[in-house]
């Protein structure tokens, strides 16, 4: 390969290209991506895990090596420096680089630290860089010692026995093929060729919790407990990730088996199901929503709150996260992203029925009308629109307003068809003669049985809306 040392001599076997070349594999075969075909992207970092990383990709994979940079301007120059050094070494190995400088402390969600920030945005970048490219891995530079912290971390914040597996070896596109190596083993293996990299000043920085526990609390555990600690932690890992699978594999069942068509959610399930389900399914279910949904894992102590909550009657509200909010009420449980509550520009409006027809945007909908001299099928109309047929009174005025509007005229079971939290937002059809129209789930039809020509009223939710875009 260009650039690449490959010099074996007076090497012992265990780093021979022979034996690294069938680990290798072996790894790919055992991970399931040895039968894949196409680039693979490498996240580098310039530190000795990941140029160790690319150092094996660079050696054996046989198609194309693309090498991924995220410059988090943290650090000023030193990081800017380090992406100059990645740069240099994926050219000078004959690789394409693509490298994207961002500023981690302005991106921050709320409550977000600058750990959790960085590799969400990280991992972000990486699938960009994945689908322009149209990769079939992502490789990662995690080791056994990133595992044994993450374990010890979990512990510590408060985990089931999910937590406990550390780090998965493969989740989608993201593969691991250094996860059962030691750090120290990979830095032996590339300074015997001459390779080098580059130290991140952060990483003696205690005040990072990772770093503390890496640094202050892992040493500690071994003089002062057992000096094989990390090693019992990634052992424990691997005896956990049996069940680990189980987990995943019933949550995943179960987050399809309750999945839930609902207007402007992220996900929705019915109470009922959720509080037919044992506390552990309850659990597994709420991990696989998460997941689905790419939001940060819940600590145990707020899995369990949720749980609880679940549980019990009423109607509530919990924060997952900045932008996913967990709503109950009217026998629905819904992860919903808050910003398409707010700004919805849902106001009252008339509608003057002069002409064939018109549309408009209304808060988060598009709203159509239309004059039809005969009716058309039901099943025209899609189930994502809502729509209402009237017979047409020439000249007529109809208003489009929301619930909130005229909750106080609604009765108990009008008001519970319409969940709380989308009384500002829901859209309300009001005519001549006290005529009045709600929809409701699914393509809703009410046709009013006299002489045509009729109005044919859709409304449509917009594409942006799960988004909150304005």
């Amino acid at each position: 390969m260009n650039g690449v040392k490959s010099v074996d001599k007076d090497l012992p076997f265990e780093m021979s290209l022979s034996y690294l070349r069938r680990r290798f594999w072996a790894i790919a075969q055992k991970q399931g991506w040895a039968d894949k075909k196409g680039p693979a992207v490498v996240a580098v970092s310039g530190g000795s895990d990941s140029v160790a990383l690319l150092w094996f990709f660079v050696q054996f994979w046989p198609y194309e090596v693309i090498v991924a940079h995220l410059e988090h301007g943290i650090r000023d120059q030193s990081s800017l420096d380090d992406a100059v050094f990645v740069r240099h070494l994926g050219e000078g190995w004959g690789c394409r680089v693509c490298i994207e400088h961002s500023s981690v402390p302005d991106l921050l969600r709320k409550g977000e630290s600058v750990e959790e920030g960085a590799r969400r945005i990280r991992y972000d970048f990486l699938r960009r860089v994945a689908q322009k490219h149209n990769a079939v891995i992502i490789a990662l530079g995690h080791t056994a010692n990133d595992v044994a912290e993450t374990v010890l971390f979990n512990i510590c914040r408060g985990t089931g026995p999910s937590g406990l597996v550390g780090i998965p070896e493969v989740r989608g596109l993201f593969v691991r093929p250094l996860i059962n190596w030691w750090r120290d083993e990979l830095r032996e293996l590339i300074s015997s060729r001459g390779i080098s990299w580059r130290e991140d000043i952060t990483n003696v920085d205690v005040t990072y919790t990772r770093n503390r526990i890496r640094l202050e609390i892992l040493p500690l555990l071994e003089r002062t407990v057992n000096s094989a600690t990390r090693k019992h932690l990634v052992a424990l890992a691997k005896d956990m990730q049996e069940y680990r699978t189980e987990e995943e594999e019933t949550g995943q069942a179960l987050l399809l088996e309750g999945r839930r068509d609902f207007p402007l959610a992220q996900y929705a399930a019915d109470v009922s199901f959720a509080r037919s389900l044992s506390k552990r399914d309850l659990a597994w279910f709420i991990r696989a929503v998460g997941r689905d949904l790419r939001l940060k894992a819940l600590p145990r102590h707020r899995l369990t709150n949720l749980i609880d909550t679940i549980k019990k009657s009423g109607r509530w509200l919990f924060q997952w996260e900045k932008e996913s909010f967990v709503y109950c009420g009217s026998d629905f449980i819904v992860w919903i992203n808050p910003k398409v509550l707010y700004n919805t520009l849902a106001e009252d409006q008339e509608i003057l029925l002069e002409g064939e027809g018109c549309s408009f945007r209304w808060g988060r909908w598009s709203v159509e009308w239309e004059k039809v001299r005969s009716l058309p099928p039901i099943k025209k109309y899609p189930l994502s629109s809502r729509c209402v047929i009237y017979s047409l009174q020439e000249g007529k005025n109809f208003r489009i307003t929301t619930v909130s509007a005229i909750s106080a005229t609604l009765s108990k079971e009008e008001r519970k068809a319409i969940p709380w939290w989308l009384f500002d937002l829901w859209p309300v059809l009001e005519g001549p003669g006290g005529w009045r129209w709600i929809p409701q789930w699914g393509a809703s039809h009410n046709v009013v049985k006299e002489e045509g020509p009729w109005i044919i009223f859709k409304l449509t939710l917009l594409a942006s809306a799960l988004e909150g875009e304005r």
